[in-house]
């Protein structure tokens, strides 16, 4: 049995590696600014019902406060999952939540739990893709002479033109510069597209996968950026929960590294193709409108070498993985309705 924290613990991710872990019987705490609203309260309900729950404390990771009495409650923490997520909505929150937030999370542990290992997850943007070529390929859009994406020998992205990348790169900056001087035993999770229950997303960008498959149980309109040949691999939660497991196990020898986690190749979709698929599972078509406007990300499939001599592929197809979350939906469709305020 361990004493797991998970900072963000009631997002996609968070949630559900905080159900893994109670359902092994490990002691879970979770620190949540419940950012998301309702979905927040939907998730922590969900992790509240089981036979053991975790200890869930509304706080901000920016503040220091927040984060010594969750540690003081814990009397010792084996590992820490850092699955803070946020958007460039409000610049303030992004800064305290990736940097100030990160800073705050390493800093308490050098002083009060050296020992304990720390995943953090982080985005695929943090790799400059932006200027490698793109070509179309059927309904698909593919990187030119590029079967796969960035290893993690590949720069971050520096000249990083948003806020949340920007967050994200220096964080791992934090947690590269604690591991190399306090020999924190702290790696890097970068993820592509991940989906899955529990999941209450509001957009088709980003592999928004979740969300194309309840506005389509809700009827609710879906608008894509360009034609919908944008692709991406898909990754289920239940692979990134394992994965997440896999990095804990070697923190402490593999200290400041960072190993991409994804679909992959046999995973990847075209946003149309995914929409596709959707349907034909939900058995009714999507209001989807095709905006004119070029699709932010036009392709990128993760190479995933590194977790792969760790023993990690992914385990669910993304066939497989679909059907999960639309029986996840159409189960949770009362709720959803109410959290969308569908009549």
């Amino acid at each position: 049995m361990k004493k797991i924290l998970i900072t963000g613990g009631l997002g996609l991710v968070g949630a559900n590696y905080a159900k893994f872990c109670l359902d092994r019987d490990d002691d879970v705490y979770i620190l949540d600014n419940y950012s998301h609203g309702q979905a927040s309260y939907r998730n922590a309900e969900w992790l509240l019902s089981g036979d053991k729950i975790p200890v869930i404390r509304k706080g901000n990771i920016a503040n220091y406060m927040d984060l010594a009495a969750l540690l003081g409650a814990s009397h010792g923490l084996d590992a820490v999952v850092h699955a803070v997520s946020c958007s460039s909505a409000e610049p303030m929150k992004d800064f305290e939540a990736q940097t100030v937030g990160m800073f705050n999370l390493l800093e308490i542990l050098r002083c009060e739990s050296p020992a304990t290992r720390v995943v953090n997850l982080a985005s695929r943007r943090i790799y400059d893709t932006g200027k490698w070529p793109v070509q179309r390929e059927g309904r698909r859009c593919r990187w030119v002479s590029r079967r796969v994406g960035p290893a993690e020998t590949f720069p971050l992205d520096v000249d990083a033109h948003d806020l949340f990348t920007a967050g994200q790169i220096s964080g791992i900056y934090y947690s590269r510069a604690f591991a190399d001087l306090y020999d924190l035993p702290i790696v890097t999770l970068v993820l592509s597209a991940v989906y899955g229950r529990h999941h209450y997303g509001r957009t088709a960008s980003h592999g928004g996968v979740s969300w194309l498959a309840i506005a389509g149980e809700l009827g609710l309109p879906v608008k894509v950026c360009g034609d919908g040949s944008a692709t991406s691999d898909m990754l289920h939660v239940s692979d990134v929960v394992t994965a997440v497991d896999r990095v804990l196990d070697i923190a402490s020898v593999a200290r400041g590294s960072l190993f991409n986690v994804g679909g992959g190749p046999s995973n990847t979709v075209a946003l149309r193709e995914l929409i596709e698929m959707v349907e034909d599972l939900e058995r009714r078509k999507l209001h989807v409108t095709y905006e004119d406007a070029e699709a932010e990300d036009p392709t990128y499939v993760t190479n995933y070498e590194k977790m792969l001599s760790l023993g990690w592929t992914p385990s669910r197809g993304l066939l497989d993985g679909l059907s999960d979350l639309v029986e996840w939906v159409r189960v949770e469709k009362p709720i959803l309705r109410t959290l969308y305020s569908v009549r």
